[in-house]
């Protein structure tokens, strides 16, 4: 049995040119006719389809791609394209959302196939759009097919129900190169050989993270690392509890889970900015993690040695590191005069010594636009470090503290969160 065959049983296709089903779809056919204008309504009738009391809303239309493809939509969000041409066979899945349109190819020799800007290209396991529950339904029912010629599927099966996407940058042929997931991590990263670390029984993902964190940690903490791994993957942690962003940089990626591993390591339940900072530092640095802290103060002490690292660097300049025309331009006008936009790396170093803070190592993110630094003086004398990010088209203070990252003041807290309830707080 082929692939198409396989998913023509299970989705009781019984007529590739005529029939569609998928269990979840109750659409009443009001307005219908509307709807059909501009598409050829004799063909609809031609497939012999009450409307009225079918169990889908079903319409046609010809498809832009492939040109002699047709489309049987369910609705106007999730729909489905069978294909045939005359020389070959291809069972064609379209899904499309606010902002989404993919397509989705399987052809006779059962090689997978994703529409991307125009072009098909092979399938991956890392795509935003299986977040979609009938487009994961689909890969779902491919990754059974292919777990009965090789159970290393059944793994990354395991994986798409855990976590939105898999990590791993491997096609779906590519993974069925490797019978096992041990076989498939030695092979890739040929350095995680030597490792006491049992890839079968991980979270692959998890796994994933860790391979690309090895190079960022010193040596004698990567079997803390790996370890960590191993004991969330028992306790079924996935992406919901690292809060990773399976489709974003995975620097970034790794930065969060070795952050997470140093917060449970320290007893720390929230978020905690000495440890994202310590590890940026190490990162701007070049400095290899340690993984072996007991206590958020051991922590502190190796963040405050590297802000002193990097404050040795020598002499900064005093030109302009923000963007002319920066998102943050209006929240200029909404803060008052005496709060000072920090806009050189010579000012953030200044604000780092008086302050005995890291905001120096900040000068990447303002040059980025990811965001921007004030230095505010309250009545009593008290200065603090502000850090303003943008989220939801309004400005957000995400980080607000007094001298070596003490508790701001009562009035300057109140001050800044009424600045920020202003209905001025929007970015244009």
């Amino acid at each position: 049995m082929s692939l198409i065959e396989y998913m023509y049983d299970i989705n009781n296709i019984s007529n590739i040119e005529t029939t569609i089903y998928e269990e979840g779809f109750v659409e009443k056919a009001n307005g219908i006719t509307d709807k059909l204008n501009c598409f050829n309504f004799e063909y609809i009738k031609s497939l012999k389809v009450d409307l009225k009391n079918e169990y889908q809303m079903i319409y046609f239309r010809k498809s832009s791609y492939p040109s002699d493809a047709f489309l049987i939509r369910m609705n106007c969000r999730k729909s489905i394209i069978l294909y045939r041409n005359k020389n070959e066979t291809k069972l064609l899945w379209k899904h499309e959302g606010i902002g989404i349109n993919a397509e989705l190819a399987i052809y006779d020799n059962d090689r997978v196939f994703i529409s991307q800007k125009g072009n098909l290209v092979p399938l991956t396991l890392k795509n935003d759009l299986f977040s979609r529950s009938m487009f994961s339904k689909i890969i779902a029912e491919i990754l059974d097919y292919y777990s009965m010629k090789n159970s290393i599927y059944k793994d990354f099966k395991r994986c798409l129900e855990l976590n939105i996407c898999c990590l791993l940058p491997l096609t779906i042929e590519e993974i069925g190169v490797y019978h096992n997931l041990q076989e498939l991590f030695h092979n890739k990263y040929p350095k995680t050989e030597k490792l006491n670390y049992n890839f079968n029984k991980g979270d692959i993902n998890l796994s994933y993270l860790a391979v690309k964190a090895m190079s960022k940690v010193d040596n004698d903490c990567v079997g803390i690392l790996f370890q960590y791994c191993a004991d969330k993957a028992k306790q079924g942690c996935g992406q919901s509890y690292f809060g990773y962003n399976p489709f974003g940089r995975f620097n970034d990626n790794v930065k969060i889970l070795l952050g997470k591993l140093l917060s449970d390591r320290v007893l720390v339940s929230a978020k905690n900015t000495i440890i994202d900072d310590y590890i940026n530092m190490c990162y701007q640095t070049k400095t290899k993690i340690r993984l072996k802290y007991t206590s958020i103060k051991k922590i502190e002490e190796a963040h405050n040695a590297l802000v002193t690292k990097i404050l040795k660097k020598g002499q900064r300049s005093a030109k302009s590191i923000v963007s002319a025309n920066t998102r943050y331009n209006n929240l200029r006008k909404l803060l008052p005069k005496k709060f000072e936009w920090l806009m050189t790396e010579e000012r953030l170093a200044l604000e780092s010594e008086m302050q005995g803070n890291c905001v120096v190592s900040y000068a990447n993110k303002v040059k980025k636009d990811k965001c921007q630094i004030y230095s505010y003086v309250d009545s009593q004398g008290l200065r603090h470090t502000i850090e303003f990010n943008i989220s939801r088209n309004k400005y957000h203070c995400v980080q607000l503290l007094s001298k070596y990252n003490e508790d701001p003041s009562e009035e300057a807290l109140q001050f800044v969160a009424k600045l920020l309830d202003s209905p001025e707080n929007t970015i244009k």
